[in-house]
């Protein structure tokens, strides 16, 4: 799946500056406040009822103190390059009593009626088209009336893809159409991730997960990652017959093919038997090692003609001349013996 990004924590001395010991954390998405300080209690597994307190470095170097939900979002928004660096320091608190949880995300929207009134991009691009607007204007309501739910609330994830205000007892939104795309896919992405972490929840999850991603591909139908990572969700969920759909059309739109046979989230896909046809069509890539050029082997040697020095000698003294000793030597393989009985065998003849 996506991107990841990383943070250095700097865990500092109770009531000083003087740095204890610094951890390193990655994740898969951007997270919110209230998921990073859980991120930060896991670190601690055998401590209980830790508080943190947050602070981070800006450009002009002094520390800015993370309390909230939006000053979060501004340190990671000034964040230049990663990791980003954190200072912390943290300490027992008493334990609160329990209460019902709330969902730290979500925006204190009146119960109105949610419209969506206006769909731009803040990015250069071209307005939509007529049949764009058509298409907006049916998936745009649908989805934020989804999201809302009974309550009429939104998650402040999506407020922050959207600009609102009342009229007449309504909620106009202008949507940020490339931001909402964006607010879906990573939502739906730090619920993937968050299934792993939680197998018990792992299923309920996975669905949210994949309603969410569903809507970024209504919403933005030509963005390959947004249809891979749907058909993910789905493999995961075991629903394999919907995930080959926009996992070819992530091939259409340009994805790597390998990306289909390396991925762990789409084993289920691999193995089910409409699996059969789709890699007829777009089979695995077969990596081809490039052979290094060999080097030329060496000529042959014609192997030196032997002296016979010493069998030549042996000859002379019988009266043989060099010349013809040589060429008795070569036919008979430097065997002396054998041209001295022949020899003395033609004397007698």
């Amino acid at each position: 799946m996506s991107a990841s990004y990383s943070f250095k924590l700097y865990f500092l001395r109770s009531g000083t500056t003087e740095v204890d010991f610094i951890k390193r954390v990655r994740v898969a998405s951007f997270p919110s406040f209230k998921a990073f300080q859980q991120i930060l209690a896991s670190l601690f597994p055998n401590k209980e009822n830790l508080s943190f307190t947050i602070q981070w470095k800006d450009e002009e170097g002094d520390m800015i103190l993370v309390d909230s939900q939006p000053e979060w979002q501004e340190a990671l928004s000034c964040c230049s390059s990663w990791p980003l660096k954190l200072y912390l320091h943290h300490e027992v608190v008493a334990k609160q009593p329990v209460k019902e949880e709330e969902d730290e995300n979500e925006e204190e929207v009146p119960a109105f009626t949610v419209t969506p009134e206006l769909f731009y991009s803040e990015l250069g691009d071209e307005d939509p088209s007529i049949e764009e607007q058509r298409h907006l204007s049916e998936t745009i309501p649908a989805i934020i009336s989804q999201l809302a739910g009974r309550s009429g609330c939104l998650p402040g994830w999506v407020m922050e893809s959207v600009a609102a205000s009342q009229s007449q007892g309504d909620v106009l939104l202008d949507v940020n159409i490339p931001r909402f795309a964006l607010a879906l896919h990573s939502r739906a992405l730090s619920l993937l991730v968050r299934a792993d972490d939680e197998p018990q929840n792992a299923e309920k999850l996975d669905r949210e997960a994949v309603q969410l991603l569903r809507h970024c591909v209504r919403l933005t139908p030509g963005d390959r990652n947004a249809n891979f990572n749907l058909s993910c969700g789905l493999s995961r969920l075991g629903e394999t017959d919907q995930a080959l759909p926009p996992l070819e059309k992530y091939i259409v739109l340009g994805g790597d093919v390998k990306n289909i046979y390396d991925d762990a989230d789409l084993l289920n896909v691999r193995k089910s038997a409409a699996f059969v046809e789709f890699e007829k069509r777009y089979p695995s890539p077969v990596v081809v090692e490039k052979e290094e050029p060999r080097a030329p082997e060496p000529e042959p040697q014609p192997e030196p003609s032997p002296s016979y020095e010493q069998e030549l000698k042996v000859l002379s003294e019988f009266g043989i001349e060099e010349e013809m000793g040589r060429l008795l030597l070569e036919d008979c393989d430097g065997d002396v013996e054998e041209i001295m009985a022949a020899q003395f065998q033609s004397q007698f003849l």
